[in-house]
């Protein structure tokens, strides 16, 4: 029992050194059998062959029994105490039988298991490995002889065998566990003696593993019954990692802001084995990494950083997909790289922009520009929500330098509204330039400018309305880029965001009392 203690620590250990990588071992999954407290408890029945025991703990199991000299007790092949092949037999509740007679020596029946995805074992348990001898009826002489095989699509995979006694009633060669032969010594134990128990485990994936149970070679092969139990067992499935970097092609510096995904092969979201969406926006080293993936085919999209267009791949095809396939030969897909370079000038470059009222019906959004270039026409959206919204009106763009605009627009009878401002080019591409909120309740007026933003961002409000203890602010896949707490409820708050890479962020501010307000906030 000491032993089979260690075994598991150094097991525990190892899962915890390969998780630093992120890929390896994930965690353990246990099967249990009928009878059990917890688990999947699966049933096996007298005259079963075939079982598919769907999603435990992620994995599908597929257990085949093997009878090739029919030699398997069933209902129709009674053993001598009328038992069989099942669940919750004379060993006890939550474990399996595997039951058979010989009438010759070397007759296997093999129990194979089959798993959907690759997994470790970690604890897979056989016993009552032990020795009949002959008396005056030879039909009870039985010497068990046991032969354990694994694979996964790479070929054949050893396992590791070990003992749980220090004085064991077996004898392992290889792969193999026969019962000691002692002439005229009744080897038989217990079930639940660890003499005749092993442990086995492996330290290379496998997707295939098969116990053979037979009489040895040193019996006389005569038995009208003989078992082997086993018991619950555990194991970790193999999970991988994908990562990459964006470079400036030419220079080949790390870029920020580009927005890179992951995709099934039905090109639907992934979630890793943690629950978490496989999307990020890369930082200053231009890196993503998407980790605790189970084994398949997946696709790594990327969306170019803004002012850059795609050059090439690391797959060669430049069309911003690289395709992955994870497995037991490549668990781990590295320098999956995308190369970018500067795309054209953007048409416009903003300076400013304001929406405020201008008489007791009328609001008027203004913005200003340092330089136009192939601007053809600005569009002006509203909205009560700040997610859907609709066209209010066009201005046609002057392409000129210094150019400030203007658009006044009616009341809508709305508390709190949002306007976004959009620049569209002569050739048809589109840009968000900006949004601003407005709201007719005095009390509640927040004032957040300017946004978007290079630099600093100015939070305003109502210092006799409004109190707040703290705030954050959070990319779109709610990652914090900033959070802090806010001193004596000071305004105007200023927050430094040069750190933060450029893209569309939530602006929450938290009262005293818990209740919180967000706002949408565009870091250029």
């Amino acid at each position: 029992m000491l032993l089979n203690k260690i075994l598991f620590i150094l097991l525990m250990l190892n899962l915890v050194e390969v998780g630093k990588s992120q890929s390896g071992p994930y965690i353990n999954g246990k099967f249990t059998w009928e009878g059990a407290f917890t688990g999947n408890k699966a049933i096996w029945n007298a005259d079963d062959t075939l079982n598919v025991y769907k999603d435990v703990n992620g994995v599908d199991l597929k257990v085949t029994l093997k009878d090739p000299f029919k030699m398997n007790t069933t209902t129709k092949n009674l053993s001598e105490f009328n038992d069989f092949t099942k669940t919750n037999t004379f060993f006890g509740w939550g474990n399996f039988a595997l039951q058979i007679k010989s009438n010759a020596p070397k007759q296997p029946v093999c129990l194979e298991f089959e798993f959907s995805k690759p997994i470790y074992l970690n604890k897979f348990n056989i016993w009552d490995i032990d020795m009949l001898q002959a008396g005056t009826n030879l039909a009870s002489t039985y010497q068990d002889s046991i032969h354990v095989f694994a694979s996964n699509n790479s070929g054949a995979v050893p396992l590791k065998i070990a003992k749980l006694d220090s004085m064991p009633t077996y004898t392992i060669v290889g792969q193999q566990i026969k019962a000691n032969f002692i002439e005229g010594v009744d080897g038989d134990v217990s079930h639940n003696n660890p003499k005749a128990a092993i442990l086995i485990t492996c330290t290379t994936p496998i997707q295939k593993f098969t116990i053979c149970h037979s009489n040895g070679s040193e019996d006389d092969g005569l038995s009208n019954s003989h078992a082997i139990k086993i018991p619950e067992f555990e194991y970790a499935e193999l999970v991988g990692l994908i990562e990459g970097v964006v470079f400036e092609d030419i220079t080949n510096i790390p870029l920020t802001g580009s927005l890179v995904s992951l995709i099934d092969e039905q090109g639907n979201p992934v979630y890793n084995k943690l629950g978490n969406l496989m999307e990020t926006m890369t930082g200053k080293d231009g890196s993503y990494y998407f980790p605790y993936l189970p084994v398949g085919k997946y696709t790594v999209v990327q969306i170019d950083p803004p002012g850059y267009e795609s050059v090439r791949d690391i797959d060669i095809v430049n069309d911003n997909n690289i395709s992955v396939e994870l497995g037991v030969s490549n668990i781990v897909s590295k320098n999956n790289d995308f190369f970018e370079k500067l795309a054209a000038p953007l048409p416009v470059s903003l300076t400013e922009i304001s929406l405020y009222k201008v008489r007791e019906d009328t609001y008027r959004l203004s913005w200003k520009v340092d330089s136009e270039i192939n601007n053809d026409f600005y569009t002006i959206f509203l909205s009560e929500d700040g997610i859907r919204f609709k066209t209010l009106g066009f201005v046609k763009g002057l392409n000129k330098n210094g150019n400030g605009y203007i658009f006044d627009f009616k009341e809508i009878n709305k508390s709190r509204f949002y306007v976004k401002l959009s620049q569209t080019d002569f050739d048809g591409r589109s840009q968000d330039l900006g949004i601003r909120e407005i709201s007719n309740e005095k009390s509640d007026e927040i004032i957040i400018f300017p946004n978007p933003v290079h630099d600093i961002v100015k939070i305003h409000w109502n210092d006799e309305s409004e109190s707040f203890s703290h705030y954050s602010i959070t990319d779109i896949n709610g990652k914090t880029a900033k959070n802090n707490v806010i001193n004596n409820n000071i305004s105007p708050l200023s927050i430094d965001l040069r750190d933060v890479v450029s893209g569309t962020y939530a602006l929450t501010l938290y009262k005293p009392n818990g209740i919180s307000k967000s706002y949408t906030i565009i870091k250029q």
